[in-house]
């Protein structure tokens, strides 16, 4: 049986290649054949001990325990035996094989002491370094407690760094021995320089000579000073972690012994740094679930303080409001509002369940589950104000006025919808209840003025009987007249009367179309105001023709109405009646330059009986009336009336009259 067989046969060596194998034995069976030569030259020689020291080193490199290295050259001496007893020779089994066996008794034990001594010494920093990661989870700090170790085992030693592979390049991670600290930001690509080249190759590299070295251009320890450079890689199974590499700046050389005590170290550093960086991970991950819970909470803790503050602002609501899922209808809210006007929310709590308040629209019609508003924005649509009738429990009847709207989330699907309702019982009776007064006075108003036209003309008659018997003293006569001037009034007062019930509850005042001159209607007018008003100034101003088709005694009264408003408020400025003619209609404005009307006042101005400021000589506004019938008489025309009023141009109504062909 060879030797290779027979060493074959040991643990580690069943999984070594041919040449790992033989290692260094050719070598030392060539020492050994000197040896014999020399005794049987007659000398006196001693076998040599460093190869039995490299053998040692490199079996311990391999994984080999002491029993399997004696256990290598007890199987080298069986072999040599067997040759010998092969061949017969006398002579090498007399003298020679003696000291054959002297030369490999000292190999073992050399190599005993030395495979003890480097175990030894290896365990010692392998138990350094693990004490190191026990005490620095840390993998900058277990790096730089390695290195220190490592700088403390080997004296030839005195620099060291390791680089790490980020983000597929090498950036130094910790460093001992340098004068200069390296860069954090500063990397080194793979395959560049003697660190790159190691991680490329996933082999160690020994540079002897860094300033001649072409490998040594950009790592760090060549710029110290070193000499020689000794790297190995830093692999888990076949995963690339790193480099690490050592100098020193005393030595060329590095001894078998320190270079294998710096790759078991290394061995050991790149388990220890793995875990290290998944600890690390791990810590990362935990603290980012950490932030993700807190801020989870956080948010939920936000989300639960809006939503106890929305209920309480719900709760606090003088508006019924109620909220329901979204597609299944469910009723998931309804405030305390919308249980005072309904009742309780219904055992049921769907839309179904709500459509049981027996709702109904304003014309008696009875809404079914899918008519409500609220249905109808879960559906999707946005409903506006919409008055709906509905029952309570007890009977009671509820108007409300009711808005519904979808709520949507951030990709716009529909998740609920709100609806909001308002009771209006009690608005709506009073309303009913105003216009039901309203619609009375009126009534009232039109049987009295109607009823007091008779009395009023057997007064005005009977005062033109007076006036024209001629035998009135000067005291009778000013008493008559103010009979007749007062009955006067009170016609104008009674045709007002007339007239507002006509346009209020007769469909609009009523007129008669003809061919008349709007110029001679305003100049009547204008000769009627001067006699009532001969302190005021009043103007025509016109183009010329103004003719057209409309009722000339209803635009006589609107003329009437306007100057008399103006007379009262003009004081000393003139009075201007303006008349144009403009492509599709006739323009009539009135303009005067007293104190301007209040913008509060300025949009209620053509309602009835809104009096305006009295005259500066005491007499009463009237009743309020006449703006009112100039906007029903203008719009019984197809026309409009507007009014502008400012301190700076004054008051100008100005009425706008369809033009139609005479």
């Amino acid at each position: 049986m060879s030797w290779v067989e027979a060493a074959r046969h040991l643990g580690p060596g069943r999984d070594l290649g041919r040449l790992e194998l033989l290692d260094h034995m050719p070598a030392f069976l060539d020492e050994l054949a000197a040896f014999v030569d020399d005794v049987r030259a007659g000398n006196d020689p001693r076998p040599s001990d460093e190869l039995p020291q490299i053998h040692a080193l490199e079996r311990l490199d391999e994984g080999y325990d002491l029993a399997e290295v004696v256990a290598e050259y007890g199987a080298l001496r069986t072999c040599l035996c067997e040759i010998v007893v092969r061949e017969n020779a006398p002579a090498m089994r007399s003298v020679e094989m003696p000291r054959l066996h002297q030369a490999i008794d000292k190999a073992i034990s050399t190599s005993v002491v030395r495979f003890t001594l480097a175990r030894e010494r290896t365990l010692k920093a392998l138990d350094r370094i693990s004490t190191a990661a026990l005490a620095h989870p840390d993998v900058g700090e277990f790096l730089d407690e390695t290195l220190q170790v490592l700088l403390e085992t080997t004296a030839a030693v005195d620099s060291v760094s390791v680089l790490l592979l980020e983000q597929g390049a090498l950036r130094v991670r910790a460093s001992a021995g340098l004068a200069r600290r390296p860069s954090p930001e500063a990397v080194v690509r793979v395959g560049e320089c003697l660190s790159g080249r190691i991680a490329e190759t996933r082999e160690p590299l020994f540079a002897r000579d860094c300033s001649t070295d072409p490998r040594v251009t950009s790592d760090v320890i060549a710029r110290e000073g070193t000499h020689a450079i000794y790297g190995v890689p830093l692999l888990l199974g076949t995963e690339l972690i790193g480099v690490a590499l050592m100098g020193s700046r005393t030595t060329f050389e590095f001894s078998q012994e320190d270079q294998l005590l710096f790759r078991t170290m290394a061995a050991r550093a790149t388990a220890l740094i793995v875990q290290g960086q998944l600890r690390e991970r791990e810590h990362e991950l935990r603290l980012a679930l950490e932030r993700d819970i807190a801020s989870r909470k956080a948010a939920e803790a936000e989300r639960e303080l809006v939503r106890e503050r929305l209920a309480a602002v719900l709760r606090a609501l003088p508006v019924g409001v109620v909220l329901a899922e979204a597609p299944s209808g469910k009723v998931i809210m309804a405030n305390d509002a919308f249980e005072r006007m309904a009742g309780p929310l219904l055992p049921v709590a769907t839309l179904a369940g709500y459509a049981a308040y027996h709702g109904s629209a304003p014309d008696g019609h009875r809404l079914g589950p899918r008519d409500w508003p609220l249905a109808r924005a879960v559906a999707g649509a946005n409903v506006s104000q919409q008055e709906i009738h509905f029952t309570r429990a007890d009977g009671t009847r509820v108007i409300t006025e009711q808005a519904a709207a979808p709520i949507r989330d951030a990709s716009g699907a529909i998740v609920a919808a709100v609806v909001t309702v308002v009771d209006v019982t009690a608005s709506k009776r009073a309303q009913q209840e105003l216009q039901q007064g309203l619609r009375f006075r009126d009534e009232i108003m039109a049987v009295l003025s109607h009823d007091l036209r008779t009395p009023l003309m057997v007064t005005m008659t009977s005062a033109e009987v007076l006036e024209r018997r001629g035998d009135l003293n000067e005291k009778q006569a000013r008493i008559v007249t103010r009979i007749r001037s007062s009955g006067e009034r009170m016609e104008h007062m009674i045709r007002d009367l007339l007239d507002y019930s006509r346009a209020r509850h007769g469909g609009g005042m009523t007129v008669t179309l003809q061919n008349a001159d709007l110029n001679a209607v305003c100049q009547q007018a204008i000769d009627a105001q001067q006699t009532l008003h001969p302190e005021s100034v009043f103007r025509l101003v016109s183009p010329g023709s103004a003719q057209g088709r409309f009722d000339p005694d209803r635009l006589a009264q609107v003329a009437q109405n306007l100057l008399t408003n103006a007379a009262r408020h003009a004081g000393k400025t003139p009075i201007e009646v303006r008349l144009r003619s403009e492509p599709d209609c006739l323009v009539l404005e009135v303009h005067n330059g007293g104190p301007a009307i209040s913008p509060s006042m300025l949009p209620l101005v053509f309602e009835p009986f809104r009096r305006g400021l009295q005259s500066e000589g005491g007499s009463s506004a009237g009743l309020g009336l006449g703006l009112y019938i100039v906007q029903a008489i203008v719009s019984a025309h197809g026309g409009t009336v507007e009014v502008r009023s400012s301190e700076k141009s004054g008051t100008s109504f100005q009425v706008r009259l369809p033009q139609r062909t005479v």
